[in-house]
Formats: C-alpha cells, structure tokens, sequence
C-alpha cells in the first residue's frame, strides 16, 4: 500500500509540476539559411544597432548567428500574454565567443516598457553551452504591471556565438 500512495504522490507530482511549451518558433520554422531575422522574431530593437546576424543551418535545423564588436546585440521573440507570479523556462544551446544572456522583456498595458530581467552572463566555454533560466513575472516592474512578455538571447560585447534549440515553457504548477 505504501508503494500505491508513494507512486500516486510521484505521478501527480508530476502532472503539477509538467509544463505547456510555448511557441515561440525555437526552431525558427519558416525562415532559411541566410535571413537576417528569424520569422515572427526582431532583431536588436537599439536605436543604432551594432553587430550582425544571421540564420544559419545547425545540423538538421536551424539557428542565429550572432557576430558583435561591442555592446550587444539581441533578438526578441513575439510578445507571449503575461501574469505575475507565473514562471516561465527559456533554455537553448548556444556555440562560439563572448558572454551570452537569456532575458525577459516586460511590457505593461498599450506596450508601455516595464523592464528587463536577464540571468547572469554566461562566458561561453569550447564546444556546446546549455543556457537555462527560469523568470518569474513580477507583480509590477517600475510601477507597471506586465501585461506581455518578449523573451531574448543576446551575446554583450566582443564575440560569435550561434544559437539554437530555442525554447520556452511556461511551468503548470498547481
């Protein structure tokens, strides 16, 4: 009986803790080696945008390629409906130079901007690095409540660095 109760407690822990994808084209489906954007994504919203990118073939998929020379160069997903104290996963595989981020951009109410949060910079090593973090919708961000959210990967400062397997999932927890 202890057994039932303890793989009952297991699986609906489970099913609490599971979570729903969100599509924010990871795989970037639509665009072709070679474009400068990513369908259904933007690039370096800066008033003068340094760097470059570029889509490129990742194996069997695809990703972006980032070359930057200074300050940093990033690109936004589209904007996904927000709540606070929801908890949302972003996590890709990034190859190549330089100090790589994953962030959330924050808008309140007829796209006022609230703020950005952003994980720790990541100083990429030789061969794959697995970026993950996980954000938490605030109730407010300089007195705005967020209403949408636009997740980024960006590379800050000097470097190269190519992302891919791009995804995000929102955790169900009940």
């Amino acid at each position: 009986m202890k057994h039932l109760c303890l793989l009952a407690l297991l699986f609906c822990g489970g099913v609490l803790m599971a979570g729903t994808d969100i599509d924010i084209n990871g795989h970037f489906a639509g665009s072709k080696d070679g474009d400068k954007v990513p369908k259904r994504w933007n690039f370096n919203k800066s008033i003068k945008p340094v760097g470059s990118g570029e889509v490129v073939q990742v194996g069997d998929k695809l990703g972006v390629k980032i070359t930057n020379t200074a300050k940093s160069v990033a690109y936004f997903s589209r904007m996904v409906p927000v709540k606070a104290g929801e908890k949302y996963e972003m996590s890709c595989d990034v190859t190549g130079t330089g100090k790589a981020y994953l962030a959330m951009y924050l808008y309140a109410e007829k796209g006022a901007w609230g703020g950005a949060v952003s994980q720790p910079a990541v100083v990429l090593k030789p061969g794959e690095n697995d970026l993950k973090y996980t954000f938490t919708i605030p109730a407010e961000i300089k007195g705005k409540v967020p209403v949408v959210a636009s997740f980024v990967f960006y590379l800050n400062g000097p470097g190269e660095a190519t992302y891919y397997d791009v995804e995000l999932e929102k955790e169900d927890i009940q």
